[in-house]
């Protein structure tokens, strides 16, 4: 070994390296050489990943049959002494002590950061945790470097002398670079001068931010990322290296030929270094103390609980010798695994949600196996009447932690957490963090962006990459034969490419893990550093995975909006059915599924996105199993293999389901035939081939990754054990190529059956009090414009009616309101007016307790008028908030003033007590009386106070003029799968026209909504000129165009291909009328009543008398007159009907 790297950064250094560790690792065993450092910008992100990479076993096919030691290091930044600014300095760990103390230094630098802001080391800090560290004078923003740079010899050579004196001899060495800028080769020459003068000695690095010369271009557009500038292809194309790769040892020694004790030193250092100064166990778990009740440990009191748990879920009926048997050997493995404190950690957490109003979801994940946990309340789905597994939890013969996913109300999960840090205390209880990564699509889009790619162009490549989960760039290109056809067209398309490949996987900005949370019997910060995000939360240095190698073990408590809904939507349910108990709901109830199976299935966990919704279309569900079954098939894997298509012509009856040997029919039974569940495939080698569930859960791990080695060695033993029960061999060998081939896109059915479970809460929430549900998913969607409009106008299509705020009705949020006819509607709340604060409202509610406004005196008079001023009582009668007091709003709004100053006086007299004797009522002062406001000018008004039309909405008349088929209502793109073509028509309430990068044309984003929803839409530059014909906002206009969801779970959007004025297209799209006469009944002054009836509707759409003689038959006519093309509209049919009857 003749030279070390003791200056590398990794992608964990932000957007500036493009250096992943795998390949890190593999370049320095590459190079031969058998240790090396990593030292990232201010955090320790990647150190335990860089252990286990370094010294992972090479495998038989791997071509380095060696491990690298691994030297742990970071580059700080170490304040000025008056704290003004700072300087980078490389600190390596020396011994595990070392180590520790560089932890901490980080930890607290990162933990004191504020937003944006770099974390700084102070001095003294420093000064203290010092020991056991080796330090480098770093790169040129490095104080002594940064000095001589400025020619300042004597400030460089007194911080040299005075870093020397803190960390001690052969501690601190002044950092020699080989790179090609011109400033590093005039510092390097003065810290020779500068190590002769003081005795302290040099050491070369490379400052690596890539692996080789041709990556530099990557690096640039990585770091310009960061910068939010731009660099034009030709740049990039004629841009010199500056030379930061990972030069090889021989670079380095022909670069420093002249001074070779800097070459020798890395050897030196690396040498000085005790072993690996990072610890890790993964067989060792710091869990916290958890208090049993006294002369009890933690394994009697689980076992204590959970027989009391499971006696009271046998009292609704089950086999108590099934039930118990199954729950004495769940016991025994958790106890002799060591997990029993963990198990009570979890339910005692759940258990305080419970007793204080969280609501907790069912369970989800493979931990809804447990019976155990079913008894303890920690999840609520029976695993033995579902058929789930709890070696599919926790495998006694391969054993990982256990981690169940526990769902928490949104509104509630922060107080759980915050009873566990004052159970814990709140230094043993951390949040996780997570590393943002430039995935496929957004390597591409970040990219373009950087190069100046017009965006039409750069959506078109980013869209042909398809929407699999953990899709790559070089998959992309193998799956979709455009991606190779597109990149070839030009030089900087192929430019484009080339760099996001680099680009793709690295990391790009630390967050926060959505539910993860470590709770340990220490400090955290003792086992894992610590990081303040910019959001102020203050996270785990390690990830999720990493943290499991310093033995803390992640609870997983996420906040799901569905169970805030719901509990929501159970509190308006119960004032109404106050004995109304959802756990005991049936779970056959065909209302629901009519419901889910006509599509309604807007703001329903798991069965709402426009895939899925197409699915159940098809699939047609009718039991809690087959949703089970539609959330698993909804994944990339079964839905390309056709496993949907097998599935639903089983079910429907045109295809028989097929069990090629006896026993496979109970277990494939409720999927008819399919192996879509991974629980399946264990179930098989249990049942048929007489493995353990432990050895089960082994055969389908290894068939899920396809390890061909491991899969003939389970080969042998499943042929064997399917011989020994008497199964003929030649189809025991093709249901094993079987299971391998389904293990690849089986899904765990605890957690498909668990998502069931809540969507079918939700969905019968939603069938049998609809009106509730839609409060709730309101007011959990507030702020969120586009989900308010698409749920308002499914509510229009549930013919549930949406009031306007009302100021004697409504509270904050959406609330039930109980029409006279005795129908429920959701009533909006005083929070949806815009510009009216939460004092305002607050003013109204607290005015209100003394009894209702009686009318528009009252209520002028009563209100605080220093919260609620003339722009507030405006908007307020504007939405409707006052239509209850019976004016227009028109003659409320054109006399607000002479009303404002009316009450004024009033208020006056009411409190100075000049009110007479007699005058024991206020009087009424309201409004003269002004015509309302058209229809189109009342709810533009709605629309510039709420965001919303109420009322009504402009294209209200125009759907029940359209023919059949011939234009789909936006509500209804829920039903669309990515690429179809469809026709819709709305009013435009968005555009933005923009100018290609390149200035080569325009392009634009609509967003069109209808009475049922809104979209948005792209028109390319070759039919910009369509948009810009018509150009004016609130046009109906007409759009064809092809539906794209670029990810599952994103909202449709239309990629226009053409547009139209709807009125100068309308004649094409309207049905016609059809009357139809019975010529025995029908009198002739009829025929008058109808033309009037006809001529007060002038539209597009043709009259058809259809003229019924008995015993003759029918005859059409169609009248010439073109005054009876008619506007249809429920107004005019309810006319007719009054004259011609239903028919």
């Amino acid at each position: 070994m003749s030279f070390v790297h003791l200056h590398v950064h990794s992608h964990f250094s932000l957007l500036n390296s493009t250096i992943q560790i795998d390949k890190y690792v593999e370049a320095i065993k590459k190079m031969g050489m058998e240790t090396a450092a990593l030292t990232d910008h201010g955090n320790l992100f990647g150190a335990v990943q860089f252990l286990e990479t370094a010294l992972s076993k090479p495998k038989p096919k791997d071509k380095y049959q060696f491990t690298i030691r691994p030297i742990f290091g970071a580059v700080i930044n170490l304040a000025t002494a008056d704290g003004s600014d700072y300087h980078h300095l490389v600190l390596l760990a020396k011994t595990e002590q070392g180590y520790k103390n560089l932890r901490s230094l980080i930890s607290d630098s990162c933990l004191a950061r504020s937003a944006g802001a770099a974390p700084i080391v102070p001095m003294r800090s420093l000064e203290s945790l010092a020991q056991d560290l080796i330090a480098l004078s770093g790169c040129l923003g490095g104080e002594v470097p940064n000095a001589l740079l400025r020619q300042n010899k004597q400030q460089a050579k007194e911080a040299a002398t005075r870093l020397a004196t803190l960390f001690g001899p052969d501690n601190f060495y002044l950092e020699l670079q080989h790179n090609n800028l011109v400033e590093q080769a005039l510092v390097n020459r003065e810290l020779i001068e500068l190590a002769k003068s003081t005795g302290i000695p040099l050491v070369a690095t490379s400052n690596a931010h890539y692996l080789e010369p041709k990556d530099a271009a990557g690096h640039a557009v990585l770091v310009t990322i960061d910068l939010r500038r731009n660099l034009k292809p030709e740049q990039l194309r004629n841009m010199p290296d500056p030379g930061f790769h990972l030069a090889t040892p021989q670079e380095m020694k022909a670069a420093f030929a002249h001074v070779p004790e800097a070459i020798s030193n890395t050897v030196k250092i690396a040498e000085s270094i005790d072993g690996i100064t990072l610890k890790t166990n993964r067989n060792v778990h710091h869990f916290p103390i958890f208090e049993t009740p006294p002369n009890t440990n933690t394994s009697d009191y689980l076992r204590t609980l959970a027989k009391e748990g499971l006696a009271k879920r046998l009292e609704k009926g089950g086999n108590p010798d099934v039930y118990n048997t199954r729950l004495e050997s769940e016991l025994d493995i958790i106890i002799n695994l060591g997990f029993d404190a963990y198990y009570l950690i979890v339910w005692d957490f759940i258990n305080w949600a419970r007793n204080n109003g969280v609501p907790v979801g069912p369970g989800r994940g493979s931990g809804a196996g447990s019976l155990v946990a079913y008894a303890l309340g920690i999840t609520d789905i029976d695993p033995i009447k579902y058929d789930l597994l709890f070696e599919r939890f926790l495998n006694p013969e391969r054993v990982n932690p256990p981690d169940f996913d526990i769902d928490f109300c949104v509104e509630g999960r922060d107080r759980v957490i915050e009873y566990v840090r004052e159970k814990y205390g709140a230094d043993k209880v951390a949040q996780i963090i997570t590393l943002g990564t430039i995935k496929a699509k957004l390597a591409i889009r970040d990219t373009a962006r950087v190069l100046g790619i017009p965006l039409p162009v750069a959506d078109h490549i980013a869209k042909l990459i398809p929407n699999a989960p953990d899709i790559t760039l070089e998959r992309a290109w193998a799956e979709e034969p455009r991606l190779p056809k597109i990149i070839g067209e030009s030089s900087d398309n192929r430019l484009l490419w080339d760099i996001s490949l680099q680009l793709e996987g690295l990391g790009r900005q630390p967050g926060k893990h959505a539910a993860g949370v470590v709770i340990a019997d220490l400090p955290i910060d003792q086992y894992a550093p610590m990081y303040t995000n910019d959001d102020g939360s203050v996270v785990t240095q390690y990830s999720m995975k990493d943290l499991d190698a310093v033995g803390l073990i992640k609870f997983d408590f996420l906040g799901l909006m569905a169970l805030t809904i719901i509990e929501n939507t159970l509190k308006a349910v119960r004032k109404v059915n106050p004995d109304f108990d959802l756990e005991t709901i049936p779970l056959d109830d065909k209302k629901t599924y009519e419901l889910i199976c006509d599509g309604m299935t807007g703001g329903i966990f798991q069965l709402e996105t426009t895939g899925i919704t197409g699915l159940n279309l098809r699939l047609k569900p009718d039991s809690v199993e087959d949703l089970t079954a539609a959330i698993a098939l909804y994944r990339p894997g079964p839905l390309k293999s056709g496993m949907d298509t097998e599935f639903i012509a089983v079910k429907s009856g045109q295809k028989e389901a097929s069990y090629t040997l006896e026993g496979l029919e109970p277990i494939l039974k409720d999927t008819y035939g399919t192996i879509l569940y991974q629980e399946q495939i264990m179930l098989i080698a249990q049942q048929l081939a007489g493995f353990s569930l432990g050895r089960a859960d082994l055969l389908r791990r290894a068939m899920g990754k396809k390890d061909a080695k491991t899969l003939e060695e389970q080969r042998v033993p499943f042929m064997e054990g399917m011989k020994a029960n008497g199964h003929d061999q030649k189809a025991s060998h093709e249901l094993f190529e079987k299971m391998a081939f389904f293990a690849e896109y089986g899904f765990n059915k605890s957690h498909s059956a668990a998502y069931a479970i809540i969507g079918y809460r939700m969905a019968y929430l939603k069938a049998h009090y609809p009106a509730e549900f839609l409060s709730a998913i309101l007011t959990a969607n507030s702020g969120n414009d586009n989900k308010i409009k698409r749920f308002i106008g499914e509510a229009r299509r549930m013919n549930i009616q949406v009031f306007p705020p009302d100021v004697n009705l409504s509270s904050l949020k959406f609330t039930i309101q109980e029409t006279k006819d005795g129908t429920r509607g959701v009533r909006f709340g005083l929070a949806g007016v815009k510009g009216i604060g939460d004092g305002a409202v607050e003013s109204i509610v607290t005015a209100r307790k003394d009894g209702p406004f009686k009318d528009i005196t009252d209520f002028l008079a009563r209100i605080d008028s220093r919260k609620i001023n003339k722009r507030v009582v405006e908007a307020l009668i504007r939405c409707g908030a006052l239509d209850s007091f019976g004016h227009t709003r028109a003659a409320m709004d054109t006399h607000l003033d002479a009303m404002l100053a009316a009450a004024n006086t009033l208020r006056a007299d009411l409190g100075s007590g000049q009110m007479g004797l007699f005058d024991s009522e206020p009087t009424s002062f309201g409004p003269p009386h002004v015509p309302e406001w058209p229809m189109s000018e009342l709810l533009e008004h709605e629309l510039a106070v709420t965001g919303y039309y109420i009322s009504g909405h402009p294209m209200d008349g125009y759907h029940c003029q359209f023919g059949e088929g011939k234009v789909m209502e936006i509500g209804a793109l829920t039903h669309s799968k990515n690429g179809d073509q469809i026709t819709i028509a709305g009013i435009v309430t968005d555009a933005d026209v923009r100018t290609t990068k390149r200035n080569t044309g325009q392009f634009a984003f609509l967003n069109i909504e209808d009475a049922t929803g809104m979209v948005r839409c792209f028109v390319h530059p070759s039919v910009i000129d369509q948009w810009l014909a018509i150009g004016r906002l609130k046009t109906p206009i007409l759009v064809r165009g092809q539906v794209e969801i670029e990810n599952e779970g994103d909202e449709p959007r239309i990629l226009v291909e053409s547009l139209n004025r709807l009125d100068s297209v309308l004649p094409s799209l309207c049905k016609a009328l059809h009357l139809n006469v019975d010529l025995d009944t029908f009198k002739l002054e009829q025929t008058d009543e109808v033309v009037k009836i006809l001529a007060a509707s002038p539209g597009h759409s043709n009259v058809l008398f259809k003229m019924h003689k008995p015993g003759v038959g029918v005859m059409t006519v169609q009248p010439r007159l073109e005054k009876h093309w008619v506007k249809i509209d429920d107004q005019m049919l309810a006319r007719l009907r009054q004259v011609l009857g239903d028919g």
